[in-house]
């Protein structure tokens, strides 16, 4: 078997980290609190917001779903009054 060995000279997710970086400036500077669930399908994402959501009587919040699949959790979401993006 033939094996090449590639040598990486740059950070591969430099532009993800740069807009990641902006992302977190702009929280910051509008005191906004940012919580990221990032795990396999199935996990119980969308059960953790449902619950979590349905006890933040009185405080602002929001959800950007990263669902690639199609929009049945931000559907699922949806009862609970809070606005709810589908990206």
């Amino acid at each position: 078997m033939h094996r090449t060995k590639v040598r990486v000279v740059e950070d591969a997710l430099d532009a993800n980290n740069t807009i990641a970086r902006a992302n977190r400036d702009d929280f910051d500077r509008e005191s906004v609190a940012v919580v990221n669930l990032m795990s396999a399908p199935g996990a119980g994402k969308t059960t953790l917001l449902e619950r979590a959501l349905g006890e933040l009587d009185g405080v602002r919040a929001g959800v950007l779903e990263g669902d690639v699949q199609g929009s049945l959790d931000a559907d699922r979401l949806a009862h609970l009054h809070v606005p709810v993006v589908q990206l």
